[in-house]
């Protein structure tokens, strides 16, 4: 069987990391705010503990669908490094929230899991040069986000409630997500353009 088509690896690893932010930023806005309520700097230790298992849903579904994209694609397991992706982007999360503050907390948990695709992916598709795109993806993402929302500030501020988590993360996973998506997507394509896969990475069955 020949291996996918860099055309094809850019189409089915932007749709479904793509996905994987949407839904995992929309599970993040429900479960950190449904039952323990708004909250500004100081959490209760109830908001963190839920806040610590939203985020920890929002980047195993991210990580499942990115893990769906890499099997179909190369015949690589992400899950079995799911404690990296749980544990990373989860810590520079709260490293970005206590020391420097909204929006740092976003922007360092994009930047983990670039960081965590470009190093694992890179070193199991012997590819070069993705490593340093997939990491400035989070950034890509994160500037679109932030062109996109400012101007909703005013409105997003007016909001009150779960509602107003819920529209605001799920925004986010959206105008920040598919931009990141899109940005690794293409700097994958252009890296298999020039680093032809190794015969293990090619899939017993493509779709």
């Amino acid at each position: 069987m020949s291996s996918p088509s860099p055309t094809t690896v850019f189409r089915v690893w932007s749709l479904y990391q793509a996905l994987g932010f949407i839904f995992g930023w929309f599970f993040h806005s429900v479960i950190s705010h449904l039952w323990t309520g708004d909250h500004l700097m100081t959490l209760t230790p109830a908001q963190l503990l839920m806040h610590n298992v939203s985020l920890a849903g929002c980047v195993l579904i991210t990580l499942f669908f990115q893990h769906r994209a890499t099997t179909r694609l190369f015949n690589l397991n992400l899950l079995r490094y799911g404690y990296l992706y749980l544990f990373g982007p989860t810590a520079l999360f709260w490293i970005g929230f206590y020391l420097v503050g909204v929006p740092a907390d976003i922007l360092l948990w994009f930047l983990a899991v670039g960081l965590l695709n470009g190093l694992l992916i890179s070193k199991a598709l012997k590819i070069r040069g993705w490593l340093l795109w997939s990491f400035l993806s989070g950034f890509v993402g994160f500037l679109v986000g932030a062109l996109v929302l400012y101007p909703l500030d005013p409105y997003l501020s007016s909001l009150r409630g779960l509602i107003a988590h819920v529209i605001m993360f799920t925004l986010l996973g959206i105008v920040a997500g598919i931009p990141a998506a899109l940005f690794s997507g293409a700097m994958l394509r252009r890296a298999l353009l020039t680093n032809p896969l190794p015969p293990a990475a090619v899939p017993a069955d493509l779709p």
